[in-house]
C-alpha cells in the first residue's frame, strides 16, 4: 500500500505555535489570576464553587485539576497564534517556510497571497528582511519578522535556485486567511475529494465551491476528507452538514451547565445536495467539530462513514476574554449527536499522554472500518533503522525535487517518479543492509510519493500539490470504489 502523505520527515513546517496552558504561576498577573477564577466559577460546563478555586496557589495547578486539556489560559502572544492556527486571518505574505540544512525557505504560497503575486517559490531560500541578514536567528524570529500589521511592506532577500541567483521581494502584507479546504481531486471514476482540514470562517463557502466545481465537470459522488481535522468553529460544520441534509434534520445537541438547558439544532435550509452520494473519511485525529459533522450525517443515513474510530472530543469550548489581553479557552457545554449518543472519551488530563490509536468510549465508529496504514508503520521501521542515515535520505530528495522543478521542462500535474530512480536515491544515502527487508518496498514507494507530490507541489502550487496527494491516497480509493460500487447512478 502506498501511503503520499507521509512525509512529515521532509520539511519542518514552522508555525510557531507555543504550548499554551503552560504558564509558569510568577508570569501570571494577579488581577488574571483572579479573572480566570471568577470565569471558571461562572461559566465552566461542571458547576464549581468559587471559594474552592482559592485554594490553587498558581492557574497552572488550578486548571490542571479540571482534568480538562481542552480548557487553556492564553498569555496575549499565545492568543494571537491560536487565533492563526484556528484558521482565522492575519497580517502576512501567505507563505509557509521550512528549515533545510538550518536554513529558512519558503515550502508553499498560498494562491492569491502577497507571496504569490511577488511570485515566490517553493525553495526559496530567506537571506535577508528588510536588507539585514538573517542568518543565525531562529524561524520563530524570522516569521515574527515577515508578519506584521496589514497594509505595511517587507522586503525579503531570497537565493533561488541550482544558480543561487538573488532576489528581492518587496510584498504588501494582506490579510491572509488560512484555508479550510487546502485540496480537492476528481477521481477518475467520478468521485470529487474534499479535504476539509479545519473548520474556520470561510470553511462551508471553500467547500461549496469545491463541490460545485466537482459537480459541473461530472462528479457522481463526493467524500468529505476529515482525517486529522482538530474542529474549530462548530457554526461551520453545521453550515456543511446542512449541504446535504433536508431541512429540519437534527445536527447536534449541545447540552451545558446545569440550569442552562439544552440546544437543538437543526437545519433550516433546503439542502445544496439532496441527492449527491456521499461519504466521510475520519481517523483517529478527527475530533471537535469534524465529529460533529460526521455524526450528525451518518445518524440520518446520508453518508457512509469510513476510516477509524475518531478522537472522541464530545465538548464545546469558549474563548472568554481576560484582563490585559489574556484569554482563557474553557469547556462549556457537551455535545451530543442526534441520536443521543454522547462520543467524549472522558476525563483527559493535561498532563497524560493519549494514544490516539488507543480504542476507547467515545468517538464517532465508522460503517465501514479501514485498518491501520500498514506502509506508514514500515516506512517508520525503516527511518528508525536509518538512523542518521535518515536525514541525509530526505535531504537528497529536496535536492532532487528542487532540480526537477527548477531545470525539467515538459512536467506535468500527473508527475510520477519511476521506481528505479526512487531505488538510486535510497541506495546512495542509505548504507546497505541498513533497512529491514520487510519494509524495503513500502520505502521505494514513499520516495517515490514523496517526489511526485513535491515536484507537482514546486512546479504548479499548492492546490496542486494537495489535489495529487488525494488521488493517490489509498484510502481514498478504497472509499471511492465502495461508493462506485454501492452509491453511483
Amino acid at each position: 500500500m502506498r501511503k503520499s502523505s507521509v512525509i512529515l520527515a521532509l520539511l519542518t513546517c514552522i508555525h510557531a505555535v507555543i504550548a499554551v496552558g503552560q504558564v509558569a504561576a510568577p508570569s501570571v498577573p494577579p488581577r488574571v489570576f483572579n479573572a480566570l477564577r471568577d470565569t471558571l466559577a461562572t461559566e465552566y460546563v461542571n458547576p464549581i464553587p468559587k471559594d474552592s478555586l482559592t485554594r490553587f496557589g498558581t492557574a497552572q495547578d488550578l486548571l490542571a485539576s479540571l482534568l480538562d486539556r481542552h480548557t487553556l489560559l492564553f498569555s496575549p502572544a499565545e492568543r494571537r497564534e491560536f487565533e492563526v492556527e484556528t484558521g482565522q486571518s492575519f497580517g502576512g505574505i501567505g507563505a509557509r517556510l521550512g528549515v533545510r540544512r538550518d536554513t529558512t525557505v519558503i515550502v508553499n504560497v498560498e494562491p492569491g497571497s502577497p507571496a504569490a503575486r511577488a511570485r515566490l517559490r517553493p525553495f526559496d531560500r530567506v537571506v535577508s528582511i528588510g536588507g539585514k541578514p538573517v542568518a543565525g536567528l531562529t524561524p520563530d524570529s524570522i516569521i515574527g519578522l515577515i508578519r506584521g500589521p496589514v497594509g505595511t511592506k517587507v522586503r525579503l532577500g531570497l537565493r533561488r535556485g541550482l544558480a543561487r541567483s538573488t532576489v528581492e521581494a518587496t510584498m504588501v502584507r494582506g490579510q491572509v486567511q488560512v484555508p479550510s479546504v487546502p485540496a480537492g481531486a476528481l477521481l477518475p471514476s467520478g468521485v470529487g475529494v474534499v479535504k476539509v482540514a479545519q473548520f474556520g470562517p470561510e470553511t462551508t463557502r471553500e467547500a461549496v465551491e469545491a463541490l460545485d466545481w466537482m459537480v459541473g465537470n461530472g462528479a457522481r459522488a463526493a467524500i468529505l476528507d476529515l482525517r486529522d481535522n482538530p474542529g474549530g468553529m462548530l457554526e461551520e460544520a453545521l453550515g456543511m452538514a446542512q449541504l446535504f441534509l433536508p431541512a429540519g434534520s437534527r445536527l447536534v445537541e449541545v447540552r451545558g451547565r446545569p440550569g442552562s438547558g439544552t440546544q437543538t439544532a437543526r437545519t433550516g435550509v433546503a439542502p445544496r445536495y439532496p441527492k449527491l452520494p456521499l461519504a466521510v473519511l475520519i481517523n483517529e485525529g478527527s475530533a471537535s467539530a469534524s465529529e460533529v459533522l460526521a455524526a450528525a450525517l451518518q445518524d440520518a443515513g446520508r453518508a457512509t462513514v469510513a476510516g477509524r474510530q475518531s478522537f472522541g472530543k464530545g465538548s464545546v469550548q469558549h474563548v472568554a476574554d481576560l484582563p490585559g489581553g489574556w484569554a482563557v479557552k474553557l469547556t462549556i457545554a457537551k455535545w451530543y449527536t442526534p441520536n443521543g449518543r454522547g462520543i467524549d472519551r472522558g476525563p483527559q488530563p493535561s498532563g497524560v499522554a493519549i494514544d490516539p490509536f488507543a480504542p476507547h468510549e467515545g468517538g464517532v465508529q465508522p460503517d465501514l472500518i479501514l485498518g491501520p496504514d500498514s506502509a506508514s508503520a514500515l516506512v517508520a521501521r525503516a527511518a528508525s533503522a536509518a538512523g542518521p542515515a535518515w536525514d541525509s535520505l530526505n535531504l537528497a530528495i529536496l535536492d532532487w525535487v528542487e532540480a526537477a522543478s527548477d531545470t525539467m521542462t515538459g512536467l506535468t500535474q500527473e508527475f510520477e517518479l519511476d521506481r528505479a530512480t526512487a531505488r538510486g536515491i535510497i541506495d546512495r544515502t542509505v548504507p546497505a543492509g541498513t533497512v529491514p527487508p520487510s519494509a524495503d518496498s513500502a520505502l521505494v514507494d514513499w520516495v517515490q510519493d514523496a517526489i511526485g507530490r513535491g515536484v507537482v507541489g514546486g512546479r504548479f502550487g499548492v492546490m496542486e500539490e494537495g489535489a495529487w496527494v488525494l488521488l493517490h491516497d489509498p484510502e481514498v480509493r478504497r472509499v471511492a470504489e465502495r461508493l462506485k460500487g454501492d452509491s453511483l447512478p
